[in-house]
């Protein structure tokens, strides 16, 4: 599934919890409506990338490389993962 570019779905203001642990899942916080999600390792590697200021917009395929060698996931894994935050309204993606 290509994905193009990756940003913050419009209105969302993101606020993910302390990194608690590699294997630990996080907290992502919406500072405007108060809605979270508890996310996995996948998950806050590609809000962590999308979030970053020197990258407002950051290629799906660019994150894809730098995230998943350390992670040990494959492209399958970052398209679902950026397919499941999209879904939830996270996300947005264009192309």
């Amino acid at each position: 599934m290509p994905l193009g570019e990756l940003r913050v779905r419009r209105g969302r203001c993101l606020a993910l919890s302390p990194d608690w642990g590699e294997d630990e899942p996080s907290a992502l916080f919406d500072r405007h409506s108060g809605d979270y999600w508890i996310i996995g390792r996948t998950a806050r590697h590609i809000i962590t990338r999308v979030l970053a200021r020197d990258m407002p917009q950051s290629s799906g395929a660019a994150m894809m490389d730098d995230c998943f060698p350390a992670l040990g996931g494959g492209a399958s894994d970052f398209d679902t993962v950026a397919a499941q935050l999209i879904e939830l309204g996270v996300l947005e993606a264009s192309s």
